[in-house]
């Protein structure tokens, strides 16, 4: 819905173009990507890891093992342990039909991923021995971490010295990127967004620009 809402409210969407270039010309900003050119007033960058190319910040990756299960028991419920402890952080967020989330912790070293996968299947298994695993996946997050510190859940708008009117964007914990969008227009506009403008529930016809989930995918 909020696509679509936005589609309906002129925004533009171009897949399967990779950003190449930026250059400033008269003015403008030309964005350079491998299926055509792009010119306009201000450029903002959310390419997550990708912001390294275009501008001096340096990205922090890190990486959350998650594996899709199914069998369940139906009166599993959903628990996330946010602890120091590795151990305690196995976690599991139930989908439908006796489908789930298992992991999601973040780790800084690639090596420490396989073990991580053994431990934390292994202890659900414990306490559902019928659980199934469907697939394995590795989750990449990207974060601008300041002075040395291990994670950073805020949402980051810099300006790119090396360019006018270009600006990268990390969108931090989920629910701050609905922080980050009016603060981004105050800063650009230099003035608050509307607040009311109409809104459109999606038909099907801009659904399919958004990947389906990977459980969503395993479930099919």
């Amino acid at each position: 819905d909020m696509i679509t809402t936005a589609v309906n409210n002129g925004l533009e969407i171009f897949t399967n173009n990779e950003l190449k270039e930026i250059k400033n010309i008269n003015g403008n900003v030309v964005a350079q990507c491998n299926n055509g050119t792009f010119q306009g007033k201000n450029v903002v960058i959310c390419l997550g890891g990708g912001i390294e190319k275009f501008s001096n910040l340096k990205i922090k990756k890190s990486f959350a093992p998650i594996a899709v299960v199914k069998n369940i028991k139906a009166d599993s419920e959903s628990f996330v342990e946010l602890d120091c402890f590795k151990k305690n952080c196995i976690n599991i967020i139930t989908k439908s039909q006796s489908y789930g989330l298992i992991g999601g912790i973040s780790l800084n070293k690639e090596n420490e991923i396989e073990k991580y996968f053994e431990f934390m299947i292994n202890q659900h298994k414990k306490q559902d021995p019928e659980i199934k695993i469907v697939k394995k996946y590795v989750g990449i997050k990207n974060e601008v971490s300041m002075h040395n510190d291990n994670r950073n859940y805020l949402f980051h708008i810099n300006k790119v010295k090396k360019y006018q009117n270009v600006w990268s964007v990390i969108p931090g914990k989920f629910t701050l990127a609905f922080s980050l969008a009016p603060e981004f227009y105050r800063i650009i506009y230099k003035k608050n967004p509307r607040k009311v403008f109409k809104t459109f529930q999606d038909d099907e016809k801009i659904s399919n620009q958004i990947a389906k989930t990977i459980w969503g995918e395993s479930q099919d």
